[in-house]
């Protein structure tokens, strides 16, 4: 429960940081490359969905997390203040991989530990 919450409060997030308008004058709150900053926010994400979902298809969340990351990039282009960069896309795909990858990881280590030890093998 608790991940699926935080899944839906960090999609809300990256949705609104990825729309707002920029401050051209403001002071970064990171000192990190715009692309790095996609990968960890879609990283955060695909770890999020992945463990809400509990699921073990994760080619779907990550074509899941891919299309919001093109939607949002596709909006960012039309609005005037924003605009679209196909490396940001990249950058949101191997974050979101990443945090896939390791809640995958995460959800298999917890299953083992619970599952019974007649069944381990």
């Amino acid at each position: 429960m608790a991940a699926a919450v935080g899944a839906g409060v960090w999609s809300l997030v990256v949705v609104w940081t990825s729309l707002a308008p920029l401050d051209p004058n403001a002071t970064p709150l990171l000192p990190l490359s715009d692309k790095w900053l996609h990968a960890l926010a879609y990283a955060v994400l695909g770890f999020l969905v992945t463990l809400a979902m509990r699921t073990r298809r994760p080619v779907l969340v990550l074509c899941s997390i891919v299309v919001l990351g093109l939607a949002l990039e596709v909006v960012q282009g039309q609005t005037g203040y924003r605009t679209y960069d196909l490396i940001d896309l990249l950058a949101d795909a191997v974050g979101a991989f990443g945090g896939i990858l390791a809640a995958t990881g995460l959800l298999e280590i917890t299953e083992r530990r619970t599952r019974p030890l007649e069944a381990r093998n």
